[in-house]
């Protein structure tokens, strides 16, 4: 397209989230651009043109980012690609804890946490009455995307009884419980 100067589009971060990844790129400021096409290893990726500057995909790996014209054109001088992430995109803005299994669960309980900074973590679970059935885990963990699964049993090994439970997360300055019901 004449009068355009072409300069590369750099893929700024790769960010590990719960399904893989999301690629993030910085938008060129040119007009006739309609969207992205997102391509690993000459095949493109998406089958309709990205209109964000952002694609989740599965894995790392070498990813090319082509602006889409007017038109459909693309062109292959404006790729970048992106082979490792850069530990600083890979941490979490936010502390955060949830269960991702159904609540009321019958025992295989699913924990992830999002830790912003490495964190002295404790994770626990306490009876209704405060009594301590469980220590999942006690120790450090690096910043990051975590997870963590509970099977309903005690520290011997026994499967407790339906109730109600509580999951609790320590790390570093905070504490965070959630509540689980158990039905056998």
């Amino acid at each position: 397209i004449e009068g355009i100067e072409f300069v590369p589009l750099p893929v700024v971060e790769m960010v590990k989230n719960y399904d893989g990844y999301n690629l993030r790129w910085n938008d060129l400021e040119v007009g006739a651009i309609i969207g992205y096409g997102v391509y690993q290893n000459g095949s493109r990726l998406n089958e309709n043109i990205v209109a964000e500057n952002s694609y989740a995909v599965k894995t790392i790996g070498s990813y090319e980012v082509r602006p889409v014209f007017i038109g459909g054109y693309e062109t292959a001088l404006t790729t970048t690609g992106l082979s490792a992430i850069d530990s600083d995109w890979n941490r979490p803005n936010s502390f955060s804890f949830m269960l991702t299994t159904s609540n009321p669960n019958r025992g295989n309980v699913q924990l992830k946490y999002e830790l912003p900074v490495d964190s002295k973590v404790e994770i626990v679970i306490y009876d209704i009455t405060g009594r301590l059935i469980r220590r999942l885990f006690k120790g450090t963990k690096e910043s990051g995307y975590h997870s963590s699964f509970w099977s309903g049993d005690d520290e011997s090994g026994t499967l407790v009884p339906s109730g109600i439970y509580f999951i609790e997360l320590k790390a570093s300055e905070l504490r965070v419980n959630r509540k689980i019901i158990l039905q056998r």
